[in-house]
């Protein structure tokens, strides 16, 4: 069981790292960022999405018209899978300033549930611009 565990957090980091190819481009081929296609209002807002075992919410903190901060707040997901995810789509969201992000291996509900619950957070952000469709969840999923 240890083995398991280890094996999988060790498959989430990897998974974390890899991921890094925008999603659907913008009519350019760039993604759309915040702070230059979508204006932002700064603040803290919450949004909630489904997930892997149910609904999530999550809190976004805009600083600067840029996503400075996102924090799960609550889930009904494996915990080991939202860290993966948090790790990786969190992290790629701030870094790239984009919700066209890709999703972490073997947690692509969990991943989906953070891209779409930031979103969510962020339609009531919004002051300029568009957001990306949200990532649809189809089939059985994988977690």
């Amino acid at each position: 069981m240890r083995v398991m565990k280890k094996n999988l957090f060790l498959c989430g980091v990897i998974a974390a790292a890899l991921m890094a190819a925008p999603l659907p481009p913008a009519a350019d081929g760039a993604p759309l960022r915040f702070g230059r296609e979508i204006k932002l209002n700064d603040g803290s807002y919450r949004g909630t999405a489904g997930a892997f075992g149910g609904e999530m919410t999550v809190e976004t903190t805009v600083a600067g018209g840029l996503v400075k901060e996102i924090k799960i707040i609550s889930h009904k997901d494996h915990d080991d899978f939202v860290r993966a995810a948090e790790r990786g789509v969190s992290a790629a969201i701030i870094e790239k300033q984009t919700l066209e992000v890709d999703a972490v291996s073997s947690a692509t509900y969990t991943s989906y549930g953070i891209i779409n619950g930031v979103r969510d957070a962020l339609t009531r952000a919004l002051a300029e611009g568009a957001l990306p469709p949200a990532k649809e969840l189809k089939g059985g999923g994988s977690h």
